[in-house]
């Protein structure tokens, strides 16, 4: 391709519509926590307040990971 000419036009690819039964759904337990992340947030608990701990435990119930909830409850809550 030479300088200053324009590229040439990319090709869209078709989707593939795959049926419900045949998707992958990611395994998230979703209501309730395990014994080992429920002692991880005891052991959390002791140097962050009541509502980061809080905020914590509803965003790992909905299926999130405990880092990922950790920060998240750091951006909105604090310490």
């Amino acid at each position: 391709m030479a300088y200053g000419s324009t590229p040439p036009p990319k090709q869209k690819k078709p989707k593939v519509k795959i049926p419900n039964k045949q998707r992958k759904n990611p395994v998230i337990k979703k209501g309730k926590l395990t014994d080992k992340q429920e002692k991880a947030l005891a052991k959390h608990g002791k140097h962050h307040t009541l509502s980061h701990i809080r905020k914590m435990t509803m965003l790992m119930k909905q299926g999130m990971s405990f880092s990922a909830s950790h920060k998240k409850a750091q951006a909105e809550v604090g310490k």
